[in-house]
C-alpha cells in the first residue's frame, strides 16, 4: 500500500457562452460610417469586421469603430484591428476606435496602444477622438 493520497482535480466549469458577435454598420453622413461590434471577437467573427471595415474605408473618409461592448477579443481580432489602423496610415478613410476595458487591455498587452487611435467614449462625450494610443485630456 502506498502512503500517497489519490488527488482528484474536477475538470474546469465551463462558463455560459458570452452574448453574440453582432456587427452593424450606420453611414453618418456622407463622408462617415460608424461601425459596431457587440459579443466575441475571434478567429470565427474577425472576417465579418474585416469584411464591414474594409467596405467603410473604401467609402468613407472617416470611420468609427465602436468596441466599446465586445465581451472577448483574441489575437485575430486584435489583427483586423491592426490592419485597419495601418490602411488609415495608407491613405485610407481615417479610423478610429472607442474602445472598452476588453480592447483597451489587449492593446496594452500587444504593444498597440500607441499606433492606433482610440478613445473612450466615456471619458470624451463630446470630445473629439484623441492621437494614436493617447486619451482627451479631462476637463
Amino acid at each position: 500500500m502506498s502512503d500517497a493520497a489519490e488527488i482528484s482535480i474536477p475538470a474546469p466549469a465551463r462558463g455560459a457562452p458570452g452574448p453574440p458577435f453582432q456587427c452593424t454598420v450606420s453611414p453618418r453622413g456622407r463622408h462617415a460610417t460608424w461601425v459596431h461590434v457587440t459579443g466575441e471577437l475571434d478567429i470565427l467573427t474577425a472576417p465579418e469586421l474585416d469584411r464591414a471595415l474594409r467596405d467603410a474605408q473604401l467609402h468613407a473618409r472617416l470611420v468609427v469603430l465602436d468596441a466599446t461592448d465586445i465581451a472577448f477579443i483574441d489575437s485575430a481580432g486584435v489583427h483586423v484591428i491592426e490592419n485597419a489602423s495601418e490602411a488609415s496610415e495608407w491613405g485610407g478613410a481615417r479610423l478610429f476606435v472607442a474602445t472598452g476595458p476588453v480592447l483597451d487591455r489587449m492593446l496594452a498587452l500587444t504593444g498597440l496602444a500607441a499606433r492606433v487611435s482610440t478613445f473612450s467614449m466615456t471619458e470624451s462625450r463630446g470630445c473629439g477622438p484623441s492621437q494614436p494610443g493617447r486619451r482627451p485630456a479631462a476637463a
